[in-house]
């Protein structure tokens, strides 16, 4: 872009900006600033040590976008605000337990059908996320990854899986090299499934990151591990 024509853009945007009244102008960066100090604070209750850390977050979030478009659209916010609201109330209803038992969910909530073996259900994710990052704690603390591995398998097994009916065919199949797989499947993936996220966010804790990688992998597997499984009895954990 020549000189000249650089300042004749700059000068149609300065032409733009000031049609807008100061107060206007005020009013809408101050409606970003609170905006973005929200998705902070989602952020940081995001990597809290508690099992719906990730929900809380997401409810945060989703209300601080809720708000914005009530700031800057308030003629027409209902047609605008509508899939993310719908999103909003789903979430709150799982979160207060909405859900009768036995009724069916929200649709929202409802996972895609798929063929073949049917996906891990969160908790099963949160299990093996877990223990790879306890894992990969343990091998930044110096140990192999076949040590590595042992040592969370130990901690696993005593979880009693098969108990809670995660088992299937494969189930007498979990052994150390299950869990590298599990390892190897997250470190590996930057995809935003429960397991990948769950993973990112156990080694981002300040907890994790402000005490020794062997001291903060045998927190994970005393405190984190299996701390609430309920019982399944239709996908296997492997």
């Amino acid at each position: 872009m020549t000189r000249k024509k650089h300042s004749e853009t700059e000068g149609l945007i300065e032409a733009e900006v000031s049609i807008l009244p100061r107060e206007t102008w005020d009013s809408l960066k101050g409606a970003l600033e609170v905006f973005e100090e929200a998705l902070r604070k989602a952020n940081e209750l995001s990597k809290a040590p508690r099992d719906d850390a990730g929900r809380v977050a997401a409810l945060k979030s989703l209300e601080a976008v809720l708000t914005l478009i009530e700031q800057l659209y308030p003629e027409n916010r209902e047609e605008l605000r509508g899939p993310i609201f719908q999103t909003y109330q789903a979430l709150v209803g799982l979160q207060k337990g909405a859900t009768p038992k036995g009724a069916a969910p929200h649709p929202l909530l409802i996972p895609k059908s798929t063929k073949g073996r049917p996906p891990n259900r969160p908790e099963v994710e949160r299990v093996q996320a877990e223990a790879a990052a306890a894992m990969e704690l343990f091998m930044q603390a110096g140990d192999s990854k076949d040590v590595a591995a042992r040592k969370v398998f130990r901690r696993v097994r005593q979880i009693d899986l098969k108990s809670l009916g995660y088992k299937g065919k494969s189930y007498e199949g979990i052994t150390h090299n299950t869990i590298a797989g599990w390892r190897a499947n997250f470190t590996g993936r930057a995809g935003n499934s429960i397991g990948a996220q769950r993973y990112r966010i156990i080694l981002g804790y300040d907890i994790v990151k402000n005490q020794s990688p062997h001291s903060a992998a045998a927190w994970i597997l005393e405190s984190l591990l299996g701390s609430i499984l309920p019982e399944n009895r239709k996908n296997p954990i492997t």
